[in-house]
């Protein structure tokens, strides 16, 4: 009683990637309203991890900032305390 469960597994014990997909689920299920969403350890999921908030931000008309550190894709934007201290530009030099 009153434990968060996911598929009868308690939510302390779901993966990383289980709990971030839950968490949104539940986000968006309760600010309906609510359009953006910044979503932090995005590394933790695999591609079809990333196609499935894809598109649960489609059927529910939102976008999501996906936090994500990969060393197979070039620098796109460096943000540093909420500020761009590196452009596209800055990285092709």
């Amino acid at each position: 009683k009153g434990m968060v469960r996911f598929k009868g597994v308690p939510f302390e014990q779901c993966s990383s990637a289980e709990a971030l997909r839950v968490s949104v689920a539940i986000g968006l299920a309760l600010k309906p309203g609510c359009r953006l969403f910044t979503i932090m350890d995005g590394s933790l999921l695999d591609d079809d991890g990333v196609e499935l908030l894809r598109e649960m931000a489609e059927a529910h008309d939102a976008q999501f900032i996906i936090e994500q550190v990969k060393s197979d894709n070039p620098v796109r934007w460096t943000v540093t305390d909420g500020r761009i201290t590196r452009t596209p530009e800055e990285v092709a030099s």
